[in-house]
């Protein structure tokens, strides 16, 4: 028990450390610094459609998503970033409040392998990874979706009128508690899209 306690506060101590080398300081990692551009980072839905292909819903997206150079050094330090992509389908009613009826999240996580010198995206959704020589690639495959099922025709009334809206950003949870203080007080941390509400029609 008191190995296993020690093995808990040194994992505990490594983390904070490896946070605690994330804080601004006079310069990023030259890895950093070569893959930072002058844009604004921020994260964006380009465009969005839906169709209805065997009785599902499934849509096609893109994004576009410039990291902060404080998550570019987070990523090349080995700490994983989570970027979720939120759909929601609403229905709209005309004397309440709109109903929500369906909500899926697609989520990717992202890390660098110091050994291999590539970056790795895991879909946690489905499991798969991609193994990729630069940041630019691995942001390259995580900027869309396509044919993406997300939900059940059936779950369509006739006559009703719904419309969906796509948003996409960093899952401030997931990061390690001293980069969550980080995340909540920066908006260079915290990268969230405005919603994409498009009408959806069948």
């Amino acid at each position: 028990m008191i190995t296993s306690l020690r093995r808990t506060l040194a994992h505990t101590v490594a983390v904070l450390g490896l946070c605690l080398s994330l804080m601004p300081v006079d310069g990023w990692s030259q890895e950093a610094e070569a893959q930072a551009t002058d844009e604004e980072p921020g994260f964006r839905v380009l465009f969005s459609e839906a169709r209805e292909v065997d009785q599902v819903i499934r849509l096609d997206a893109g994004f576009d998503l410039k990291l902060s150079p404080e998550l570019i050094e987070a990523i090349t330090k080995g700490i994983p970033i989570t970027i979720d992509i939120e759909m929601e389908l609403w229905r709209s009613r005309s004397y309440w409040l709109d109903d929500e009826v369906a909500r899926v999240v697609q989520s990717y996580t992202l890390t660098y392998n110091d050994l291999t010198r590539s970056y790795i995206l895991e879909n946690l959704n489905s499991g798969a990874h991609f193994k990729l020589p630069s940041l630019d690639s691995a942001l390259w495959v995580a900027s869309g979706l396509t044919d993406f099922p997300f939900v059940d025709a059936s779950l369509l009334q006739p006559q009703e009128q719904y419309y969906y809206r796509i948003r996409l950003g960093v899952n401030v949870e997931s990061l390690p508690v001293p980069l969550r203080v980080l995340a909540f007080v920066s908006s260079r941390w915290h990268l969230t899209s405005e919603w994409y509400t498009w009408p959806l029609t069948r």
